[in-house]
């Protein structure tokens, strides 16, 4: 029988399926994923189509920006969508149908057709000092300034009617009635920079030797860290305003968020534009719609009735007027929304975070304690660091809020991320325009009309 092959050669290879050398224990093939090498990959969850409307005339068509089904499944639109249709009669579709019909085109005439409804505009909402003739030097003083440095500290200096040490003085005391905001203000101005510090730090002569600029500044250079220290001191002066002005910008747009977040009305109103929409856009694809972008709805009062006596958004208050009047609470329930528009969130989040790190710097400087001798910075910025260290940390927390807020609501309604305002301001035109559209039809109700 033949030459046997040498040790661990093996022989010829079994044939497919016949078997062979089992795989160690533990060495098996790759499993295949869950579900399989070919699984289908997961859909994201959609509404369903809804029933085709087809109105019996052809309509004007209103341009709204439709939310896709897979996009509104996840927002409000979802409920408000269900029996949107609902909130119309018969009767309702007929006035419809009836009024932005679209009109066969007739033999022009040069008569001017007279619009009877003017669309409706959002009301607008959102030292030199005389010179003085310098007087002659008496005696020659020591300049080291710069000439432009030195007449800026002059001009300051003669503002504040303080010497150098009296303004020292005043600073290290925390002498409110000499040292006004205002003169804070200046001291800011005119505080020695690096280069006067190592220009006049070198300065070894008399203090009184130096003329009246580099006198004022070198006195000023005995207080530590000034420029911090002046504009710590001027934060507590401007404190209780500024912090007004922003903590009442925060709390106006978190209560219009609010507003909007529970308004039932607004729920009702929003479920008769659907309706009235998709009726108008029905047999076309702007119809079938289960929500819209809210910019759409600025674009109801550019659609007119076939006689141009009203709009498409006067004939819907009409009808929320006629069958769902208590809904119109909701023109008082987002009062404060239009207000609210106009703050400028990106503003009112930069000013707390700099507050609370102007507080930060004043608790460092606290822990420190007094630098020198008779220094009433410390004690005097330790009660104020005790009373803004906790507004500042509430309106943070209020500021916050109104950021996660504005984010839940964007995603409710199916926007894109924007800031707060600019999802209000969709809100407060569209407040307007209606409470304008409804006085206009209350005074055409009125005999005589």
């Amino acid at each position: 029988g033949g030459v046997p092959p040498p040790p661990g050669m093996g022989g010829i290879p079994p044939h497919p399926g016949m078997g062979g050398v089992p795989p160690p224990p533990g060495m098996g093939g790759v499993p295949p994923p869950p579900g399989g090498f070919f699984a289908p990959i997961a859909k994201k969850p959609s509404l369903p189509k809804k029933k085709s409307i087809k109105p019996k005339k052809k309509m004007k068509a209103f341009h709204w920006d439709k939310l896709g089904n897979t996009d509104a499944y996840t927002t409000i639109w979802k409920d408000l969508g269900k029996d949107d249709e609902k909130m119309l009669s018969k009767d309702d579709k007929m006035t419809i149908e009836l009024a932005f019909s679209v009109v066969p085109k007739k033999k022009k005439l040069k008569k001017k057709s007279r619009v009877g409804a003017d669309d409706i505009d959002l009301p607008d909402s959102f030292l030199k000092r005389k010179k003085r003739n310098k007087s002659p030097a008496k005696k020659k003083l020591v300049r080291l300034l710069d000439d432009k440095r030195r007449k800026a500290v002059e001009i300051v200096t003669r503002s504040l009617k303080l010497s150098g040490e009296e303004a020292r003085d005043a600073l290290l005391g925390m002498d409110h009635d000499a040292i006004t905001t205002e003169k804070l203000q200046m001291l800011l101005v005119v505080c020695p920079t690096s280069e006067d510090t190592k220009v006049l730090g070198n300065y070894k002569g008399r203090l009184s030797s130096l003329d009246h600029a580099e006198r004022f500044l070198k006195t000023l250079m005995e207080i530590p860290s000034l420029q911090t220290r002046l504009q710590l001191w001027l934060f507590k002066e401007d404190f209780d305003e500024s912090m007004g002005v922003v903590r009442e910008g925060v709390r106006a747009v978190n209560e219009a968020l609010s507003q909007i977040t529970t308004c039932k009305g607004l729920e009702t109103v929003l479920k008769v534009i659907l309706g009235v929409g998709n009726h108008i856009n029905g047999g076309t694809s702007k119809g079938g719609a289960w929500g819209v972008k809210l910019s759409s709805l600025a674009k109801l009062k550019s659609v007119k009735s076939n006689d141009r006596k009203q709009n498409l958004l006067h004939f819907i208050v009409n009808l929320v007027r006629e069958r769902y009047e208590s809904s119109l609470k909701f023109l008082d329930d987002l009062k404060g929304v239009e207000s609210a528009a106009q703050n400028d969130t990106a503003f009112l989040e930069s000013e707390a975070r700099r507050f609370a790190n102007r507080v930060q710097q004043v608790g460092n400087i606290v822990k420190k304690g007094p630098c020198m001798e008779d220094d009433q910075f410390v004690p005097v910025m330790k009660a104020f660091h005790d009373m803004s260290a906790s507004e500042t940390k509430r309106l943070l927390e209020e500021a916050k809020s109104m950021t996660r807020v504005n984010e839940k609501l964007c995603k409710m309604y199916g926007e894109k991320p924007q800031r707060p305002e600019e999802f209000l301001e969709k809100f407060a035109i569209f407040v307007c325009d209606f409470r304008q559209a409804y006085l206009h039809v209350i005074e055409r109700s009125k005999p005589g009309h």
